[in-house]
């Protein structure tokens, strides 16, 4: 893996996990940082604790959460933990019951109640994300404990990556009310050259993205793409990526050795049962019995989805892990939604109705006997 790609797939290369990557990575940066500063706009931080690309997306989407999260109380507890370790050295050593009454007494919206074992799950959601980031480690104890008792005990030490997962802003934040406010935000400085702001969401978008959507006709992204697309495509070799542009959308190919982003489809079930949706819409489509409005993206009702997913799992569940074969059709339905939705691939709306997106058009797969033969050894 090249240090470029090393720095878009990682939050942080902390120097104590892995020295070695942290020097080779900081070796290369001379050869980085035309790629991330002239084409994507990114801010390098670099100190003796760390190296940290402050990636930001060219469009905010819904799915580009915390993928560990579930619920909203997550991230506000993940602020408050943010707080705490704001007021610690690295080094410095700290206890659950620490930290537990300092959310609980800060936590904004409600006071938290740790008998509620909804709360503790959560919190340790929290507290696991927080070590894997390297914000603090584990050195006595184990928190999961926490889930089963409240009055769980665990000895934690500073790392100190804590104070460089917010992202720094050029100014003012608490009048903002809005994404598009902090989207905004990032072209205060720039205004004086929209031609660097264009050129920096592109890139962001390609390479942050599923894919890059048109806007229209006079979409101003889109029109760049076309016009600049040698450039472009350029630069998406040197990460082992292809670039492909259609009408609609614009996405890249990354190559068996390219690993710095998710990439779809994954070697799982739920990627297995979404090619396999899609291949049945896509059937519909040629078929007549659905057609994609002039966006090319395709209105379904979510009752024709349940019933590919039941006809899925009819033909081809005996080939799911136990998980899957045990999920009601309703259930594996959300389960696969909930996914597309991860990469861009669909959208739910109100009432029932799943918008799914042209990328997705470009994606359906079937069992072969290779492939059955795989998911029995998996099994």
């Amino acid at each position: 893996m090249t240090a470029l790609e090393e720095l878009l797939k990682n939050r942080f290369i902390v120097k104590q996990n892995d020295k070695d990557k942290f020097y080779r990575i900081k070796d290369a940066l001379p050869r980085c940082r035309p790629f991330i500063q002239d084409k994507l706009g990114y801010r390098l931080i670099v100190n003796p604790l760390l190296i940290k690309l402050e990636k930001i997306p060219g469009k905010a989407e819904p799915y580009m959460g915390i993928m560990e999260f579930s619920r909203q109380e997550e991230y506000g507890m993940l602020c408050v933990v943010l707080m705490f370790l704001e007021e610690k050295n690295a080094e410095e050593q700290f206890v659950l019951s620490q930290l537990t009454e300092y959310v609980q007494a800060n936590y904004a919206p409600y006071r938290l109640d740790w008998t509620n074992h909804t709360q503790r799950r959560s919190f340790i959601k929290v507290m696991k994300f927080c070590a894997a980031n390297s914000f603090f480690k584990v050195t006595e104890g184990d928190d999961e404990a926490f889930v089963r008792d409240e009055e769980t005990e665990v000895l934690y030490e500073v790392v100190g990556a804590s104070r460089y997962f917010m992202r720094h802003f050029i100014r003012d934040i608490t009048d903002f009310a809005s994404i598009e406010d902090f989207e905004k935000s990032e072209r205060f400085d720039q205004e004086e050259d929209r031609g660097v702001v264009r050129r920096n969401r592109i890139y962001r978008k390609l390479v942050m993205s599923p894919c890059v959507t048109r806007e229209g006709d006079n979409d101003e992204d889109f029109i760049y793409l076309r016009n600049f697309r040698g450039n472009v495509e350029k630069d998406m070799n040197e990460l082992n990526c292809d670039l492909h542009i259609h009408r609609e959308c614009a996405f890249i190919v990354t190559d068996k050795h390219a690993d710095f982003s998710r990439a779809f489809p994954e070697n799982n079930n739920l990627s297995d049962i979404t090619l396999l949706i899609f291949k049945m819409l896509r059937e519909a489509v040629e078929r007549g019995d659905l057609t994609p409005d002039n966006r090319a993206e395709l209105h379904v009702a979510r009752q024709r989805l349940l019933e590919c997913t039941a006809l899925c799992k009819r033909d081809f569940g005996q080939y799911y892990g136990k998980t899957y074969r045990e999920r009601s059709d309703a259930e594996l339905l959300d389960d696969c939604l909930n996914y597309m939705e991860g990469f861009g691939l669909a959208r739910q709306e109100d009432g029932g109705e799943v918008v799914i997106m042209p990328l997705a058009a470009r994606f359906c797969g079937i069992y072969t006997a290779q492939t059955i033969k795989q998911e029995l050894e998996n099994e």
